[in-house]
C-alpha cells in the first residue's frame, strides 16, 4: 500500500507541476485545483494510470516511474514553450507538424535558446542514466508485482470513472474543444492532450441518414436557384488576402501609444466598405484552420481537439470550396503564399480544394526578409497583378501573407523604426514596436494593391481579413475588442456595395463574398443563407460536414443533376476530385548541362534560390547563380545518367516533379 500512496502523491505533484507549466503561474495552477477539483482529479488519475506501468517492473520500478514522470514533465515543458510563442496549447496534432516546424524553427528560437534547450535535454538524459545506475533494484515476487499493479490500475481506473461520472452530471468537462486554449485551462493538460490523441475527424451524428440529408437538400432547393451556374458577363475578379496575425493595435488596452497610425489604409477601408469582426477558430497560431473555414465554409468545431483538417481528411478527400464553386463560372483559381509550400501540406491540399495554380515561396523571385526571417509581403502585389494580366477570364486569387508572423523579439532589432511605441515603464514595448512596424508594411502592401485595382478599372472584389491575433500574450483583459478569437475583415469592391458593418463567423465569410459578387452557387453557402437563424443550425451543419467529408455523400447525390456525381466502389457519392495543380507562374525549364573548368553547370530558365539539381532521383547540393544558371556544388556521381532541376524546400522535399530529365553528357 505504501507503494501506491507514493504513486498517487507523485501523480498529484506531477499534475500540479504540469498545470503550473501550462498556465505559466503557480497561483493559476492552484486556482485550477481549488476551483475545479474534479477536473484536476481527472487529470491526476490519467497520470496515475500511466505511472502504473512502473508497477509491472519487478526490479526497475523506481526508474520506470522516474522515466514516466520525466515524460509528463517533458510534455508540460513543451506545452509551456509553445503557449509562450504561439498562445495555442500543445496537442497530439503537433507531432504531424514536426518536419515542417523544423523549417521555421530559426524564425522562432534564437541560437542561444536552441543551445540552452539542447543542454537541458543532455542534462535530462544524463540524469536518467544516473538514476538507472544508482537507483536500487527491487526483488519482488511475480504474484506481488501483479497484485500491486492490478490494485493500482483498478483504483486509478475507478477514480477516473467516478470523477468523469460526477463531472458529466455537472457538464464541466467536454470532448468538443471549440476553443482549444480555454479547454486546456478549463479541463487540464493531461485530459485535453489524451483527448487530442484519441479523437480525430468528425464524429458521426446520431441522427445521420440519407433521409435527413435529402430533406435538408429539398429545403435548400426550395430556397434559391441552381447550385451550379455557368459564366456570366461582367463577373468580377475576386481576391482574398489572409493577413497573418493582423489586427488593429489600437485595440490593445495597455496604455500603448504609437507615433502614427499603424494601419491607416485598412482603417480607411473598413470605414468605407462592408466590414466587421470575424470570429476565427484559433488564436496566436493555427492559421490553416481559419484558412479551411474560409475556403470551404465549414466549421472546425466538429473536428478533434487541435486537429488540422489539412493534415488529416484533406490529404485524401476533395470537397466543395470557393475554387470548386467558381470553376463552373469560368474562374481560374490561384493561391499565393510567400512561405514554403510544404508547410501544413498545402502543396497537396490545394489540389483537393480545386485550385488551378499554387505559387509558394519556392517559385517566387526577389524575396526580401524581415529581421526574424519571414518573407516580406510586398512581393504579393506584383504577383497578383501578373496573374490577372495573364488571364482571359475572371480570376479567383487567394493570397496568404506571412510578414507579420511571430516571433516578436523582446530585444530591440529595428534601429530606426517608422513607428515608435511608448508604454508603461514596467512593460517591454519592443515586441509591440516590432509588430506594428511589420503590420505597417503589410498595410502599405494593401494600399498598393487597392491603388492597382482602382487604376486597372475592371470589376473586382478585394477581401482582407486577419487569420488570428498575434502571439503577443494578449488576453481579453488587455483588449478593447470583444474577444481574443476575433479579428477584422473588410470587403472592398469597385462594383458598388453598401457600407454595412456586421460580425461574421469565419465559415460565413465566403458566403458574404459570393453574395457581393452576385454568385448564389454552392451547397454550403446556400446552407448558411437558409439555415443561419434556424435553432438547429449547428446540428445540421455538423451533419452536412460529416456527409461531405466522411459519410456517404448523400448531399452530392441529391444535387447530382447539377454537380455531376460519381459513385465509388465503397458505395459513397462524391462530386469533386483532386485538380491538376500547376506550380509557379512561369515554368522552370532546363536547356543543357555541361562540365566547365571542373564544375557541372546547368542552364535553363526560371531558377531561384530553391532550385536544386537532381541526378537520377537524388537531390544534390546546388549553387544558385541567376535565373538561368545553376552549378553543382557536389561531385557528379560516376554512374550518373540523367538529371533535372526541381524546386525544393529547406528539407530538400520536392515541390512538383521538376523539369524534364536530360542526359548527363
Amino acid at each position: 500500500m505504501f507503494i501506491l500512496l507514493k504513486l498517487y502523491l507523485n501523480s498529484f505533484l506531477l499534475t500540479f507541476f504540469v498545470e503550473m507549466l501550462g498556465r505559466q503561474s503557480f497561483m493559476k495552477a492552484f486556482r485550477f485545483l481549488k476551483k475545479s477539483p474534479l477536473n484536476f482529479s481527472c487529470n491526476m488519475f490519467i497520470i496515475a494510470l500511466t505511472l502504473c506501468i512502473a508497477l509491472l517492473a519487478p526490479t526497475r520500478r523506481r526508474f520506470i516511474q522516474a522515466l514516466v514522470s520525466v515524460f509528463w514533465i517533458f510534455l508540460g515543458t513543451v506545452n509551456c514553450v509553445i503557449r509562450f510563442y504561439r498562445m495555442t496549447p500543445f496537442s497530439a496534432e503537433d507531432f504531424r507538424l514536426i518536419p515542417a516546424l523544423m523549417l521555421i524553427l530559426k524564425n522562432y528560437v534564437t541560437p542561444p535558446v536552441i543551445a540552452a534547450l539542447a543542454l537541458l535535454l543532455a542534462l535530462t538524459v544524463a540524469a536518467l542514466v544516473f538514476l538507472f545506475v544508482k537507483l536500487p533494484r527491487e526483488h519482488r515476487k511475480f504474484r506481488h508485482v501483479i497484485a500491486v499493479f492490478v490494485l493500482g490500475a483498478a483504483i486509478s481506473a475507478a477514480g477516473l470513472y467516478l470523477t468523469n461520472r460526477q463531472i458529466s452530471r455537472t457538464k464541466s468537462l467536454s470532448e468538443n474543444f471549440q476553443n482549444l486554449a480555454e479547454a486546456y485551462d478549463d479541463y487540464g493538460f493531461a485530459y485535453c492532450f489524451i483527448n487530442s490523441m484519441m479523437h480525430a475527424g468528425i464524429s458521426k451524428p446520431n441522427n445521420y441518414s440519407g433521409k435527413r440529408i435529402y430533406a435538408l437538400a429539398d429545403t435548400l432547393k426550395e430556397n434559391g436557384g441552381p447550385i451550379v451556374s455557368g459564366p456570366v458577363e461582367g463577373q468580377p475578379d475576386i481576391i482574398m488576402i489572409q493577413l497573418e496575425s493582423f489586427f488593429d493595435p489600437m485595440y490593445m488596452r495597455n496604455d500603448f501609444s504609437f507615433s502614427e497610425d499603424p494601419i491607416p489604409c485598412f482603417r480607411s477601408l473598413k470605414e468605407k466598405y462592408p466590414s466587421g469582426f470575424l470570429y476565427v477558430p484559433v488564436v496566436g497560431a493555427g492559421t490553416v484552420n481559419t484558412e479551411f473555414e474560409i475556403l470551404t465554409g465549414m466549421s472546425t468545431e466538429f473536428f478533434g481537439a487541435g486537429e488540422y483538417p489539412y493534415n488529416t481528411v484533406l490529404r485524401t478527400t476533395a470537397t466543395e470550396s470557393i475554387p470548386n464553386i467558381l470553376s463552373s463560372r469560368g474562374y481560374e483559381s490561384t493561391v499565393l503564399h510567400n512561405n514554403t509550400g510544404t508547410f501544413y501540406n498545402r502543396v497537396g491540399v490545394f489540389s483537393q480544394l480545386g485550385f488551378d495554380r499554387f505559387i509558394p515561396s519556392e517559385y517566387m523571385y526577389d524575396l526580401s526578409y524581415t529581421p526574424t526571417n519571414w518573407a516580406r509581403d510586398e512581393v504579393l502585389t506584383g504577383l497578383i497583378a501578373d496573374v490577372m494580366d495573364r488571364s482571359e477570364g475572371p480570376d479567383f486569387i487567394y493570397a496568404i501573407t506571412v510578414q507579420s508572423h511571430g516571433r516578436y523579439p523582446a530585444e530591440k532589432v529595428l534601429e530606426d523604426p517608422l513607428i515608435t511605441v511608448t508604454g508603461p515603464e514596467d512593460v517591454n514595448v519592443n515586441p509591440v514596436e516590432y509588430y506594428v512596424n511589420q503590420v505597417r508594411e503589410v498595410d502599405d502592401m494593401i494600399r498598393d494593391l487597392v491603388d492597382h485595382l482602382e487604376k486597372r478599372g475592371k470589376p473586382a472584389i478585394l477581401v482582407l481579413y486577419g487569420d488570428h491575433l498575434p502571439s503577443l500574450g494578449i488576453d481579453e483583459e488587455r483588449l478593447l475588442q470583444p474577444d481574443i478569437y476575433q479579428t477584422e475583415y473588410v470587403i472592398w469592391s469597385n462594383i458598388g456595395a453598401d457600407t454595412i458593418r456586421r460580425d461574421l463567423q469565419a465559415e460565413e465569410l465566403s458566403t458574404a463574398v459570393l453574395e457581393a459578387a452576385g454568385i448564389p452557387d454552392g451547397i454550403i453557402p446556400r446552407f448558411h443563407r437558409v439555415f443561419k437563424e434556424d435553432q438547429n443550425y449547428k446540428k445540421y451543419l455538423h451533419m452536412l460536414e460529416y456527409d461531405m467529408l466522411y459519410g456517404q455523400g448523400y448531399i452530392y447525390k441529391a444535387f447530382s443533376s447539377e454537380l455531376g456525381m460519381e459513385r465509388r466502389r465503397d458505395g459513397t457519392y462524391r462530386a469533386y476530385w483532386r485538380s491538376q495543380l500547376e506550380l509557379g507562374l512561369d515554368p522552370v525549364t532546363i536547356d543543357s548541362c555541361s562540365e566547365e573548368n571542373g564544375q557541372w553547370v546547368v542552364t535553363g530558365d526560371g531558377f531561384n534560390e530553391s532550385s536544386r539539381i537532381v541526378v537520377d532521383g537524388k537531390v544534390l547540393d546546388t549553387t544558385y547563380v541567376d535565373r538561368h544558371k545553376l552549378i553543382l556544388a557536389a561531385d557528379m556521381p560516376k554512374d550518373a545518367s540523367a538529371l533535372k532541376v526541381a524546386q525544393c524546400d529547406e528539407n530538400l522535399e520536392l515541390l512538383g516533379d521538376g523539369t524534364e530529365e536530360i542526359p548527363v553528357s
